[in-house]
C-alpha cells in the first residue's frame, strides 16, 4: 500500500497498480465494460452510454466529453488528462482512485460511495458533484470549482488550495471536511458544512455571508 501524505492531517492511500502488469487495450467505453490489468492512452470516446467496472487501470488523454456512464465501479484507477465535460458519472464506487490533470467543466458526477479518492489540478468549474457516503478521505487539490454545486455527505472531504468561488455547498453531514487553504469569495451554503473546519481569515472574510444565510440584515452603523 502507498500513502501520499499531503499535508501534516491529510493522507490519502494512493491506486495499487505496476504499470509492468498492464495490457494496453483501445479505448471502449460503450456498452458494458469490463477493464481489468489495463492501460488506455488517447481515443475518442465523446457521447458514448456505457456502464461497468474499472479495476487496476489507467486511462489517460481519452476523450470522454458528454459521455454517459452508470453505473460505474472504479479500484485502483488513474485518470490522467482526461476530457469529462458535459458527461455524467452516476452511482459511481470509487475506492484508491486518482484523478490528474482532468477537464471536467460542466460534469454531473453522483459518487454512491468514495473511499480514497484523490483529485489533483482538475477543472470543475460550473460542475454538480453529488456525494451520498465517505469513508477514508477523499482530497481535491489545486482543483477549480468556480460556480460548482457540492452536495451530500462532505465528511472527510478536504480542499487543498482550491478555487471554490461561487460555488454552493449542501452539505448533509461535514465533520472532518476542511477547506482552510481555498478560496471562498462568494460561496454559498457554507452554514450547511457543520463541522467543518475554514481558517481565521476566511471566517472573518465569509462572515456576512453566513450572517445572511442566517436570515440576518447585515447594516452598518
Amino acid at each position: 500500500m502507498e500513502f501520499l501524505e499531503l499535508t501534516r492531517d491529510h493522507t490519502v492511500q494512493r491506486p495499487s497498480i505496476d504499470l509492468d502488469d498492464l495490457t494496453p487495450e483501445p479505448a471502449g467505453f460503450r456498452g458494458e465494460v469490463v477493464l481489468q490489468f489495463a492501460r488506455i492512452r488517447g481515443g475518442d470516446q465523446s457521447d458514448v452510454t456505457g456502464e461497468g467496472s474499472l479495476t487496476r487501470t489507467m486511462v489517460e488523454e481519452v476523450n470522454l466529453s458528454g459521455a454517459h456512464l452508470a453505473p460505474l465501479e472504479m479500484t485502483d484507477v488513474v485518470f490522467r488528462d482526461l476530457d469529462l465535460s458535459n458527461g455524467t458519472l452516476r452511482e459511481v464506487t470509487a475506492q484508491r482512485v486518482e484523478w490528474q490533470q482532468c477537464r471536467a467543466i460542466g460534469l454531473n458526477l453522483h459518487l454512491s460511495l468514495a473511499t480514497n479518492l484523490f483529485l489533483d489540478g482538475c477543472h470543475l468549474d460550473l460542475a454538480t458533484i453529488a456525494i451520498d457516503r465517505v469513508k477514508g478521505i477523499v482530497v481535491f487539490r489545486r482543483c477549480s470549482l468556480r460556480e460548482t454545486t457540492i452536495t451530500g455527505d462532505l465528511s472527510n472531504v478536504v480542499f487543498l488550495d482550491c478555487d471554490l468561488a461561487a460555488a454552493e455547498f449542501t452539505g448533509s453531514r461535514a465533520d472532518g471536511a476542511d477547506l482552510r487553504t481555498s478560496r471562498l469569495d462568494n460561496t454559498r451554503g457554507l452554514s450547511t458544512l457543520r463541522g467543518a473546519i475554514i481558517s481565521g481569515e476566511q471566517a472573518a472574510s465569509v462572515a456576512e455571508q453566513l450572517a445572511t444565510e442566517a436570515g440576518l440584515t447585515v447594516r452598518s452603523g
